[in-house]
């Protein structure tokens, strides 16, 4: 049979009653993020999550279909965590506004041998220029996940870095298949990774520096 689940194993919501994911403002008072372009786009994305978890749940979904919403759990997870870190560490000062030099032209003179070596001096005219710098997920981990990073460190997390850099390797799965079909994001999605994703997800999420205090119940969808 093409399925991870009998019919007898999916709960039938839909037939019972209808589902609601929670309101974005429900999730908006529950965040505690700074940047409102930020908050958005995590409430939104908590809601799409909150909706793919009952559409796991409540119904009877064949191999491909139910391992591609897994698939696409887990990127939406990892997203909404490295937004909140992104908006963590900006609050504690970092900034993704940068300057670096960038070179004009290039001047080098007549090549001269010198202690057996053909050598020359090169000079360069530059311009200091502004740009924005975008940080990856795994410097995110780096920088909050280690103790020796004191300034945007996690104190009190109690999220090893290594279920975080496995989620951000799951992230980075995104191929349809490769030259060995074991190894490729059809085979690595199953309802394992989606319970590991979701426990992490939840731990993250009510955490005292993610969230506002009396909000942790909006999550239960993760743990139910």
């Amino acid at each position: 049979m093409d399925s991870l689940h009998t019919k007898e194993d999916v709960k039938p919501l839909w037939q019972s009653k209808r589902v609601y994911p929670n309101p974005v403002d429900e999730y908006r008072g529950a965040l505690k993020i700074d940047d409102k372009d930020i908050i958005r786009e995590v409430s939104y994305n908590l809601q799409y999550l909150e909706f793919m978890v009952a559409l796991l749940d409540s119904f009877y979904l064949h191999n491909v279909v139910r391992q591609q919403t897994t698939k696409y759990f887990v990127i939406n997870a990892a997203s909404v965590i490295e937004a909140i870190l992104l908006d963590y560490i900006k609050g504690k000062g970092w900034s993704e506004n940068k300057q670096i030099w960038v070179t004009d032209n290039t001047f080098n003179s007549i090549s001269k041998t010198q202690d057996g070596q053909e050598k020359r001096i090169s000079s360069n005219i530059q311009h200091l220029e502004e740009t924005k710098y975008r940080i990856s997920f795994a410097e995110l981990i780096d920088m909050t996940c280690n103790p020796k990073s004191k300034k945007y460190y996690i104190h009190g997390l109690g999220i090893k870095k290594q279920y975080f850099n496995n989620l951000r390797s799951l992230r980075n799965m995104v191929h349809l298949a490769g030259e060995d079909p074991s190894k490729s994001s059809f085979h690595t999605f199953n309802d394992d990774e989606l319970n590991e994703c979701k426990k992490l997800l939840h731990s993250f999420l009510v955490f005292k520096k993610f969230c506002n205090d009396g909000h942790e119940d909006v999550y239960n969808w993760l743990i139910k």
